[in-house]
């Protein structure tokens, strides 16, 4: 979203990915998605002017990803049955 002008709020970028996602943490430079059964998807959030956002990678993950957290380097991931993930992010 673009919030330069609090009163109007717009769209800034889009992606469609064809996958419900259950969770979204963003740093400066990515967005991680926690997206159930498709595992994670990190995105690049650097792109600027309203261009649509890349998709750095996908990680299918051995459970059903439910929840990310930013730590450190890496993301945790809550990944169901299969317990805590800690995935590193490396450029």
């Amino acid at each position: 979203l673009d919030l330069s002008r609090p009163g109007a709020p717009s769209v800034a970028g889009q992606i469609a990915l064809g996958i419900a996602a259950r969770e979204i943490v963003a740093d400066a430079q990515h967005v991680y998605i926690a997206a159930g059964d498709a595992g994670v998807y990190v995105l690049d959030a650097a792109t600027a002017g309203g261009a649509v956002p890349g998709r750095v990678l996908a990680y299918d993950t051995p459970g059903v990803a439910l929840h990310v957290e930013l730590a450190g380097s890496g993301v945790l991931v809550a990944d169901g049955y299969a317990g805590l993930l800690l995935l590193g992010i490396n450029e």
